[in-house]
């Protein structure tokens, strides 16, 4: 049996006192947000709750070298500080004595690092993973925030796609003759091979698309391109294969002009959720009801398994059950659901 779902949608802290003002008009606020792109897209929401608490305050964001691109172009993010984790020790306490210099108000950390102990801020709010554990990732990283007193009611995810980047994803577009044409965009790659949908399906779900009318886009980075290209040779119909072509926010924008996107769970179905793009996402091994896209335009389609989700790295049944059962139909289905929608 397959379900369509549609998702709606501890922590410790430091005060400066009793009766100490630790907020001012000119605050400087650091925000230590996750590594990778997609868990990182899921914590964007807080920078949307700082800057309507805090509309004049400078925030930084420290993060993942691959996830900055996310907040590039944000205009309530002041400065995008990138952190990788395997830098020596060195390099380490001088990042430490650089945060440090910069007197922060408010440290806000859904890595449980050290910083926020070395940086002396005038107030810090810290994840350590605590608290409710079986709620959607954005509402337990805007945990954090709530014990702050802070208004988390109207989160949103937020990508702000540049001039720059949608230019470049037109001229794609138009390589391909796609501007003007109704197209779909595919999404078949994820780092993990238990969570790809099998290549057969999607190109069988590709062939029916394009007998409804629809133009096939498949997306991903140029490490998918194998998968883009497998799914194509197997196809009776035409497709057009971007994989590698544009960067994270061209691909953004690409996705914007898209009437439906179709994806695992990746960093680009995240991207489309947040971009407000009708998304469908194809859920396994992973828990929807975690790290699904939300929202009036957002169904997943997963199997209802006794073993699904695991959240395993590796299938403890060896089949991948979990992702083969779901067929073509069952995702044809959605996808006129959610167009009709």
């Amino acid at each position: 049996m397959v379900s369509l779902l549609r998702l709606d949608r501890g922590t410790t802290f430091r005060s400066c006192g009793q009766g100490q003002k630790w907020y001012n008009i000119n605050m400087k606020i650091l925000f230590i947000t996750l590594t990778n792109i997609g868990d990182a897209i899921l914590t964007t929401p807080i920078i949307d709750i700082l800057h309507t608490r805090f509309p004049s305050a400078k925030i930084f964001v420290l993060c993942g070298e691959r996830a900055g691109e996310i907040f590039e172009n944000d205009p309530y993010v002041y400065k995008i500080i990138p952190y990788n984790k395997k830098i020596g020790l060195k390099r380490k306490a001088c990042l430490v004595f650089n945060l440090f210099k910069q007197r922060f108000d408010l440290v806000v950390d859904l890595r449980n690092s050290l910083i926020p102990y070395l940086v002396f801020p005038k107030r810090f709010a810290v994840n350590y993973g605590g608290g409710k554990k079986n709620i959607h990732s954005v509402d337990r990283s805007l945990e954090v925030l709530k014990k702050l007193k802070l208004d988390t009611k109207n989160a949103n995810l937020r990508v702000v796609i540049s001039k720059q980047n949608e230019k470049r994803a037109l001229e794609i577009l138009n390589e391909y003759s796609l501007f003007s044409k109704r197209f779909i965009c595919i999404c078949p790659g994820a780092k993990s091979s238990l969570k790809r949908y099998p290549e057969d399906s999607f190109s069988s779900v590709a062939d029916n698309l394009t007998q409804m009318g629809f133009d096939i886009v498949l997306l991903g980075e140029k490490s998918e391109k194998h998968i883009c290209e497998n799914i194509l040779s197997k196809m009776k119909n035409k497709a057009f294969d971007l994989s590698g072509q544009a960067d994270l926010k061209t691909s953004g924008a690409v996705l914007k002009k898209s009437r439906l996107v179709i994806s695992n769970d990746t960093a680009l179905m995240h991207l489309a959720n947040a971009l407000n793009v009708p998304v469908l996402g194809i859920f396994g091994p992973t828990d929807a009801a975690k790290y699904g896209p939300r929202g009036g335009k957002a169904v997943v389609v997963r199997s209802m398994l006794n073993c699904s989700p695991c959240e395993k790295a590796q299938c403890p049944l060896g089949k991948r059950q979990c992702m083969e059962s779901i067929s073509p139909e069952d995702i044809i289905n959605a996808c006129i659901f959610l167009l009709n929608s």
